[in-house]
């Protein structure tokens, strides 16, 4: 297991551990989990996203259970292949 692996994995046991969702937030502002978060905020789901830094939260974001923040897809591999413009790579990364 990589390190981000079980960074996440240990950072996803303590969020089980906290039954309120202001705490989970507030316990994920502390530890910096996220690239950053705002004042305000509850998160009800436990599972730590793939590559939380690239993650902003605002003020006063309320995120239900079961909401998965998806932090990267795979339109580039799409993209790249375009017929138009074979040698174009198209791959960014952007905080959401």
């Amino acid at each position: 297991m990589n390190r981000q692996a079980l960074y996440r994995l240990c950072h996803t046991i303590r969020l089980w551990m906290i039954p309120s969702s202001v705490k989970r937030a507030k316990y994920i502002k502390e530890h910096r989990i996220f690239h950053e978060i705002g004042n305000g905020c509850t998160i009800m789901e436990r599972k730590i996203p793939l590559y939380p830094n690239l993650i902003s939260i605002g003020n006063n974001v309320h995120l239900a259970s079961k909401v998965f923040l998806i932090p990267h897809d795979a339109i580039h591999l799409c993209l790249n292949g375009r017929g138009d413009c074979p040698k174009t790579r198209i791959i960014r990364f952007e905080k959401i």
